[in-house]
This record gives structure tokens, C-alpha cells and sequence, in this order.
């Protein structure tokens, strides 16, 4: 229940502490479907690359028949440069389809700490990322072409600055943005901010 997510009958919840047996904090996420006043439990998601402390499930999102699902602390790009993956579903049947990386990820950026997506735009958030400083953070814009998901554009504060954590949250719709830094420090310390980008 770490993270929560719903699109008409389906519900996502992530588990991002799951041992999965020998993986400890691997992570997970568990899709529930509605029939009627009925829910019940579909199936769980687990990264293909499974592995210890990825923290697979700290974040989920989901439109129509398509789930993202963070990884903060995934080691792709390096030590919790982090990940995000996507999912399909055809029929009752969930599959693997992407998995997306910051082209320029590095250590401790904690890209998967946020996604959201709608229609076939993905956002996700690396609130430690440091272009802008340390720990000022970025948001990464996704694009689907037919199965394959390609990267449109990093996002920044323009007045970003060290300890923001632009990309602790997430939100798309259209071609809307939306981007918090809760620990922004424009109004006073740590007041926090939220940054509108249209896409």
C-alpha cells in the first residue's frame, strides 16, 4: 500500500518492501480488478530484473490497459540511479513492455521516485537528480510509438536550485505537466513549490 493507483476497474498497489524470497526490497505490485461490487486480485507485477533493495513499487500509475511502476533504488544507470517499467494487459494477461532509464541517469538520482501517465505520455520524477544542484531534481517525459517508448524531454525548475527535489511528485494530463518541489524554498524554508510545463 505504499502507492496507490486506480483507472475505472482496476486498481494498482505497490509494495515496494516485498522480500519476493530471496530479493529482500526487491518490491512489487499488485493489480485488482472490479465485477460488480467483487474485487479481486488479478496479478502481481514484478520487475524483469529483479534484484535486492530496487524498491520496485514505491510508485504506480495507470491508464486504460497500460501500468507504470517506479524503482527508486534500481542500479541500471549505476548505485539507485533508478527505473521505471511498463506494463500491458491483454485480455486478463499483464506483460512486461518497457523499461525506461534517464539517458544521462547517475547514482542516487532516484529517477522512479514519481510517475504518472496518461494517454501515451509517461512522466516520471528523479527528485535527487543535481543538474540544477545537489538534490534539485528532474522530471523525464516519455512518449509511446507503437510498442516502444522513447524520451522526449527532461524537465527542470528554471529556478531550481540545491535541496528543491523538483520531481518528488508527478502529474499529466493532455499535454499538461505538473511537477512538485515540496522542499522549494520561494515562499520560506522548505515551503515548496509546483512548476506547470506543457508537453
Amino acid at each position: 500500500g505504499r502507492s496507490v493507483a486506480i483507472f475505472g476497474d482496476t486498481i494498482v498497489v505497490g509494495a515496494h518492501l516485498d522480500g519476493n524470497d530471496e530479493f529482500r526490497s526487491s518490491g512489487s505490485a499488485h493489480v485488482f480488478v472490479r465485477s460488480g461490487e467483487v474485487w479481486t486480485h488479478q496479478a502481481k507485477l514484478l520487475a524483469p530484473d529483479l534484484a535486492t533493495g530496487d524498491m520496485f513499487g514505491r510508485s504506480v500509475a495507470i491508464y486504460g490497459d497500460t501500468i507504470v511502476v517506479g524503482a527508486y533504488r534500481d542500479d541500471e544507470n549505476e548505485g539507485d540511479s533508478g527505473s521505471a517499467h511498463v506494463f500491458v494487459r491483454s485480455g486478463e494477461e499483464w506483460t512486461h513492455q518497457a523499461m525506461l532509464l534517464a539517458p544521462d541517469g547517475a547514482p542516487r538520482d532516484f529517477f522512479g521516485w514519481s510517475v504518472a501517465i496518461y494517454g501515451d505520455s509517461i512522466v516520471v520524477g528523479a527528485r535527487y537528480d543535481g543538474d540544477n544542484g545537489y538534490r534539485s531534481g528532474s522530471a523525464h517525459v516519455f512518449v509511446q510509438g507503437g510498442e516502444e517508448w522513447t524520451h522526449q524531454a527532461k524537465l527542470l525548475a528554471p529556478d531550481g536550485a540545491e535541496g528543491d527535489e523538483f520531481g518528488n511528485s508527478v502529474a499529466i494530463y493532455g499535454n499538461s505537466v505538473v511537477v512538485g518541489a515540496y522542499r522549494d524554498d520561494d515562499n520560506g524554508n522548505v515551503s515548496g513549490s509546483a512548476h506547470v510545463f506543457v508537453v
